[in-house]
């Protein structure tokens, strides 16, 4: 169960807290996981939403756990094998983001989870958005996105390679089909 937090600087003062502006966040996002899991996207599977109070309210969201997982930042520092192949596993499963123009904006190593099998989910969809414009920019800024995060928080810098080469190659083999 997730309980919806508001981020930066507002969230530092209202961190539970939401005003109400069309539908509540963890509405949003368990549409999102659903089309997601249509789409043959690798997510938790989301169960149901939660919302309490009228026009501050509170949210959750439930998905079904993934058992036994660890990020893809935590398994990094621990596992090089098993991460650069859950890394390229994540590129693919972005890869299915692209090609459906969903853009995800906080996507990065530690936004990624690794269940016991090794199997690669992504997670946190509350700010997804139908992305408007070529998909080459999209994959640019995942490319980008997943960058700087891996800089930012020290991690090793195969996480980027890795990614890059993967949607690059998954990208330029689809531009060539065409």
């Amino acid at each position: 169960i997730k309980h919806l937090t508001r981020g930066g600087v507002l969230g530092r003062f209202v961190s539970h807290s939401y005003m109400r502006r069309g539908r509540p966040r963890a509405e949003d996002e368990f549409r999102r996981l659903a089309q997601a899991v249509s789409l043959g996207i690798r997510v938790p599977k989301p169960i149901l939403y939660a919302v309490k109070g009228g026009m501050v309210y509170r949210c959750w969201i439930a998905t079904k756990e993934v058992s036994s997982a660890i990020t893809l930042a935590d398994l990094s520092t621990k596992d090089e094998d098993l991460a650069r192949t859950a890394t390229a596993d994540a590129a693919t499963e972005i890869a299915k983001l692209i090609t459906h123009s969903i853009y995800h904006i906080d996507l990065h190593p530690g936004n990624v989870i690794v269940d016991s099998a090794g199997r690669v989910y992504l997670m946190d969809f509350d700010k997804t958005r139908k992305f408007r414009g070529n998909i080459n920019q999209l994959r640019d800024s995942y490319i980008c996105r997943w960058r700087r995060a891996v800089i930012k928080h020290g991690l090793p810098e195969y996480l980027s390679e890795i990614m890059s080469l993967n949607l690059r190659r998954d990208f330029f083999e689809a531009s060539l089909a065409e």
